[in-house]
């Protein structure tokens, strides 16, 4: 009698183990949504015009869209100055310990984000490109643009983490465009001069 007591309890023990490993193996991963998303900010005074335009690469719709932010974890260093939605979804700004994030969430499952469509969210903020762009400052490692998806409203599923990619500022890329091209003419000047040699 005692060795089948044993083997019952070590058996539930056993499956108990199983079920919080699964469990929990089951958390730590993505649900089936995806997408990739680019954020591009032109400066507006002392501010910064933000869109992000989010597609849903996925075979399932999108209904949250969390700018900088995973669970617990919030990135923005300020507050945005306001928010714009695109049509049938709302936006707010929640905050944890000085950090802020933009949660956008669609007003009804007929407003979802479906596979194959993109949406364009935008936000005006004081935080230039660059530092939207970089790491931040809370978590070292990790970047600023780090969000999460869920297919309808917030931790209604696992969700799926993935960045935002930060497009430089029209004037940098534009500055970085112009130089390459100096380079280059100085370049082809120096190889026509009367007596030059090439390399």
């Amino acid at each position: 009698m005692k060795i089948t007591s044993r083997t019952t309890v070590s058996h539930q023990i056993l499956s108990l183990l199983f079920a919080l490993g699964a469990a929990s193996a089951a958390f730590g991963q993505n649900g089936p949504e995806r997408a990739t998303a680019t954020l591009n900010g032109v400066q507006n005074g002392g501010l910064y015009d933000y869109t992000i335009s989010l597609d849903n690469t996925g075979t399932v719709p999108i209904g949250t869209f969390w700018y900088a932010w995973i669970p617990g974890q919030f990135y923005l260093p300020s507050a945005p100055a306001s928010e714009a939605p695109p049509t049938g979804w709302t936006a707010s700004t929640p905050s944890l310990g000085g950090n802020y994030s933009i949660e956008y969430s669609a007003s009804s499952s007929a407003d979802y984000l479906q596979p194959g469509s993109s949406l364009n969210f935008d936000f005006t903020s004081s935080d230039t490109p660059a530092t939207l762009a970089g790491d931040s400052s809370s978590y070292p490692g990790t970047p600023i643009g780090t969000s999460y998806l869920y297919e309808g409203a917030a931790f209604s599923d696992q969700g799926y983490q993935f960045v935002v990619q930060s497009i430089p500022e029209p004037s940098v890329a534009g500055l970085l465009t112009a130089g390459f091209l100096g380079l280059a003419s100085a370049r082809r000047w120096k190889l026509r001069r009367p007596g030059a040699t090439t390399v």
